[in-house]
């Protein structure tokens, strides 16, 4: 719907262009153009924007409307590499704050007749409910690092196997070991610019006490 708005405020700049160089004096052209150059750029970068933004939307429309299959979110320690790489820089960072557990989870894309069929595991993350990113800007990051996905396993033939960057259609049932900041207690899926399902993630006793 975006793209032939912006294509008619082109084509009504173009012909207003034409009548202005026809009807118009010197000093009112002048003043004309300068008077178009903020909304020649806000088109450009609309424009601009929505070429940049297509492809993403496009490959992350294969999980629009996608229900997920919680089947377990298991406590666990926190890897040794965490703990050796934290050792040598003395603890720096909120990483021994994070904790840490192994979700086993069913993605189901929604049925479609057109588009991509397939879907990378690889580019999922889960994000606090509240998040939101703005389509319109691609360059901007709503600073959401609420969970971090430390690795990734994908269900092939009855075993969970590491994901190697695959590519794959329909559901897929998938191992996540997740970082998860304290206090956060729900989290959702984000693939692109797409959201879906929810993960309820329990508190420590602490934090039932507190």
């Amino acid at each position: 719907m975006r793209r032939p708005i912006l294509l008619m405020v082109l084509a009504g700049i173009v012909a207003g262009g034409i009548l202005a160089i026809k009807f118009l004096p010197w000093w009112a052209l002048l003043a004309g153009v300068v008077a178009m150059v903020p909304i020649g750029k806000w088109v450009l970068k609309r424009a601009l924007v929505g070429l940049f933004t297509a492809p993403f939307k496009m490959k992350g429309a294969a999980l629009k409307g996608a229900a997920v299959l919680v089947h377990s979110l298991t406590p666990t320690q926190k890897p040794a590499a965490e703990v050796s790489a934290e050792a040598e820089s003395n603890g720096a960072g909120d990483r021994p704050t994070r904790r840490y557990f192994w979700l086993d989870v069913t993605v189901q894309p929604a049925e479609r007749s057109e588009g991509f069929q397939s879907w990378e595991p690889g580019e999922l993350r889960l994000v606090k409910p509240e998040s939101r990113l703005n389509p319109h800007d691609p360059g901007a990051d709503d600073g959401d690092d609420a969970c971090e996905v430390e690795r990734l396993e994908v269900e092939q033939e009855g075993t969970f196997q590491e994901d190697e960057g695959w590519k794959l259609p329909g559901p897929q049932r998938l191992r996540l070991l997740l970082a998860v900041e304290p206090g956060v207690s729900w989290l959702k899926f984000r693939y692109y610019f797409e959201e879906f399902g929810e993960v309820r993630v329990p508190a420590k006793r602490a934090e039932r006490a507190a």
